[in-house]
């Protein structure tokens, strides 16, 4: 197996940034899920995958407004109506501060809110399933996006610090979600600006996002796109020598004829709608799964 380059190319430039050799390909599963298995062991690794590597950093936001020019005033209207309303339907406690940006947007996910958030699961299988799921026409390699979270804050950390926001020098990574340091990296990020990610696990978490071990990212560059901000955070990377590429992120890819060998295998750890989804809706979407079985 010996890895590629790995190319990333935004919407909003011409250049083709190339992160390392750091790609690398799979006819089939079973060297795919060793390679998963031992690579990724240790760190604080997350993924993502999609059965269309064009759209794999696409958020529901963008989905719904794919032109950048009028995205702000959206999202801050978007926030604002969720916000003013989500405790008629949350009670007490469990419904966060209106000015309580990221916890607000969590939940606009959960519930299915167009947000501008990206989910990325700490388990490579869970991402797999998620992609094979859904109901896409599989024309290409499955495509999954590894990042190591505990590099990424640092590389956030250092953009922001360069970018002299209201950030506490001492203060650990995990506090800057905190509403009243937040804030300020929110207004920044509806700016034009070179391009940053924020990594973070919300306070509030849905029983299906325990289920999933889930995780988000903040796309900064928020008038841009996903790939955009990724070029700027591994440019960064490199300048102040943070962390060898391979150590910050990787891409596999995977034949799509192992798709229904992926599937078996995730079926038998037990990686089905039923046990990543709460409730009936979870239960009935897994009908197909459980019976297919018995036919």
């Amino acid at each position: 197996m010996k890895a590629k380059e790995m190319i990333i190319k935004s919407a909003f430039s011409e250049e083709e940034y190339s992160v390392g050799e750091v790609e690398v390909h799979f006819a089939g599963w079973e060297h795919a899920r060793k390679h998963f298995s031992t690579f990724f062991s240790g760190g604080k690794w997350v993924f993502r995958a999609a059965k269309n590597p064009d759209a794999v950093f696409l958020s529901e936001f963008e989905r719904n407004h794919p032109e950048s020019a009028n995205r702000a005033n959206i999202i801050k209207a978007y926030l604002s109506e969720f916000s003013s309303n989500i405790s008629l339907y949350l009670k007490g406690d469990v419904a966060p501060q209106r000015n309580d940006i990221l916890e607000n947007l969590s939940l606009m996910n959960y519930y299915g809110a167009p947000d501008p958030l990206l989910d990325w699961s700490f388990s490579p299988y869970v991402a797999l399933y998620s992609a094979l799921s859904s109901d896409e026409v599989l024309k290409k390699p499955i495509t999954i996006f590894c990042i190591n979270t505990s590099i990424l804050e640092n590389i956030c950390r250092e953009f922001l610090y360069s970018e002299k926001l209201r950030i506490p020098s001492e203060a650990p990574f995990g506090e800057y979600r905190r509403a009243d340091i937040f804030d300020s990296v929110f207004e920044y990020s509806l700016k034009d600006n070179p391009g940053f990610i924020f990594p973070f696990n919300p306070t509030r978490k849905t029983i299906s996002f325990l289920q999933r071990q889930g995780f988000f990212t903040f796309n900064g560059g928020f008038l841009k796109d996903f790939e955009y901000s990724l070029i700027s955070m591994s440019k960064l990377c490199a300048k102040r020598n943070i962390a060898q590429p391979e150590n910050f992120i990787n891409k596999v890819t995977i034949s799509a004829s192992a798709s229904d060998e992926i599937m078996d295998d995730l079926f038998l750890m037990n990686i089905t709608s039923m046990t990543l989804n709460n409730g009936i809706r979870g239960y009935a979407k897994s009908v197909k799964e459980y019976a297919r079985r018995r036919l």
